[in-house]
């Protein structure tokens, strides 16, 4: 790091003005360094450069696995359980790949087992932000639906649309859901999603091809026959 950085703030005066704290000095030099260099913080022990991982990665991770299991509180443990297993694997860390291609890589396979196990498609709140205030790609479908005013009626349309693309949705498996999710929502490449799905880039394509085939055609049969 640059000498000058450790330099104090001379005013006008001329008078030198006293250093932040030390916590938050700490923490704007975190914040500058990159998911990867955080992860070589955790494995040589520091705790801090965890917390800021979480920080960073709390609310668009529990998005996607709100959008992806539908349920808030299984949500949460599943980032929970994501970032334990981060934890654990830290002292085996080493920087191959993305930081953030680890994690999804994590959470969507943490996500799929959770509903293989439940054997039951929970609806996704396609409409709701996640939370008051967080920004984490919000999973909706606003952007297919007009954005005029509407009266009582067309509330009572727009409704129908919302709960029939829900359905659109939820009628995916896991793998074509994960790759619409993280490729229409979460607006992520092919070879970042080949990554984090463990797959080829030919086949996260191919996956979502089928997944936007397979909605239209099951919209059609609901008697839509174009996106609503």
């Amino acid at each position: 790091m640059r000498a000058s950085c450790f330099c104090p703030r001379l005013p006008q005066s001329g008078r030198a003005e006293p250093f932040p704290p030390t916590d938050v000095w700490d923490r704007r030099l975190e914040m500058e360094k990159t998911d990867e260099q955080l992860m070589l913080d955790v494995k040589a022990g520091k705790r801090s450069s965890f917390d800021e991982l979480l920080r960073r990665y709390q609310k668009p991770l529990i998005n996607f696995l709100y959008r992806f299991v539908g349920d808030y509180e299984a949500a949460k443990d599943l980032f929970q359980e994501t970032f334990l297993r981060i934890y654990r694997y830290a002292p085996k860390y080493q920087q191959l790949a993305n930081f953030s291609t680890f994690a999804y890589r994590i959470a969507t396979n943490l996500a799929i087992n959770e509903l293989k196990k439940r054997n039951v498609r929970r609806h996704v709140s396609m409409d709701q932000p996640l939370r008051p205030g967080d920004d984490g790609g919000d999973f909706n479908v606003r952007s297919t639906l007009h954005s005029q005013q509407r009266g009582p009626l067309d509330d009572l349309e727009r409704n129908e649309k919302i709960e029939i693309m829900r359905e659109a949705l939820q009628s995916l498996n896991e793998d074509q859901r994960a790759v619409l999710i993280y490729s229409e929502y979460q607006s992520k490449g092919y070879k970042e999603i080949a990554e984090i799905m463990g797959c080829s880039v030919g086949t996260v394509k191919s996956r979502v091809f089928r997944a936007k085939r397979n909605m239209e055609r099951f919209l059609k049969e609901k008697g839509y026959e174009e996106l609503p």
